[in-house]
């Protein structure tokens, strides 16, 4: 996944420094590694935009997908662009939501009530845990994936959402890998990944993962960080 992650940094590099991304879609289509990339950009509206890489193997079938759904902070201001932000980031409006998902304000509240005693399709003995970023991996994180954008620098810098997928792929293949007749890495394919963003994640926070069928939630302080799903596609 990193080099998916690589080229799509590498084609939005400079043009998007201050942006965030509001979700992500990943696609495994193959076990095969991508040998070349494309990636296009699409503004959809103002302060919104799609960026889709697409990852190739040696028959130039496409093995890997990677979809990003980019929003500008500044479309916080004003009506148009509040519109345009409402579909990158669902439950509020969107321009509420962007300020209190840059501020660390009042959210979306985890409804975790049924989800004790996860179960993932494919992935049996799967529970909760804590995800947490250190600020020594987000330095490798940066410079694997190339990712100039200034809001991960810094103090107050901001976790990647990319680096939250990857981590949660990871994570969810190894741990569906161990109740998979196939090999590691060939089951259930193709598969997709699909997340949402609502608020920030720091370095050293902990993030608590909660998980329901094919569903993982990170949640930390009664607030909803992220929401993952994941489906054969």
């Amino acid at each position: 996944m990193m080099q998916m992650i690589h080229a799509a940094c590498a084609h939005g590099q400079r043009q998007f420094d201050g942006w965030v991304i509001g979700k992500a879609f990943y696609g495994k289509y193959d076990g095969q590694e991508p040998v070349s990339f494309e990636t296009q950009t699409q503004r959809m509206r103002q302060g919104f935009a799609r960026l889709s890489t697409k990852g190739y193997g040696k028959g130039h079938n496409v093995v890997q997908g990677l979809e990003l759904v980019l929003v500008r902070p500044s479309c916080a201001d004003g009506d148009a662009r509040g519109n345009a932000c409402a579909g990158a980031f669902p439950g509020r409006h969107g321009c509420r939501l962007l300020r209190d998902r840059l501020e660390a304000g009042d959210g979306i509240r985890a409804a975790a009530e049924d989800s004790h005693g996860c179960l993932l399709s494919g992935a049996p003995h799967f529970r909760p845990d804590v995800l947490t970023f250190s600020s020594e991996g987000l330095k490798r994180f940066l410079k694997d994936s190339g990712d100039t954008n200034p809001i991960h620098y810094g103090e107050t810098a901001v976790v990647p959402g990319l680096w939250i997928l990857e981590r949660l792929q990871g994570l969810w293949e190894c741990k569906a890998a161990q109740g998979a007749d196939a090999a590691p890495g060939r089951h259930d394919l193709p598969q997709g990944f699909h997340i949402r963003f609502f608020h920030p994640v720091y370095t050293g926070q902990p993030i608590q993962l909660v998980c329901s069928e094919n569903t993982i939630t990170g949640v930390c302080g009664g607030l909803t960080y992220f929401l993952l799903r994941t489906n054969n596609l």
